[in-house]
């Protein structure tokens, strides 16, 4: 399992766009899930105005909910 938080990430100019999709294609390949979490309205726009296909990547909106969803899917349950 693999969390990426951008939430301090102000713009995604192409590197960055690439470096990104990069590390999800080499988690993905070495068998772990990626999650993003904390992308901005900026952010996401310049995702799809830069034609990165995110389909199969699970993106939310913040890094506790990127949390407790990767630690359900382990079968992990948090009470509070």
């Amino acid at each position: 399992m693999v969390i990426l938080d951008i939430t301090g990430v102000p713009i995604v100019d192409t590197g960055v766009a690439s470096y990104l999709d990069k590390t999800i294609q080499a988690a993905r390949l070495k068998g772990a899930r990626t999650i993003i979490t904390g992308i901005s309205d900026s952010v996401a726009e310049s995702i799809v105005d830069l034609g990165i296909d995110w389909n199969g990547v699970e993106t939310l909106r913040d890094l506790q909910t990127g949390l407790m969803v990767a630690l359900e899917s382990l079968g992990i349950k948090i009470s509070r």
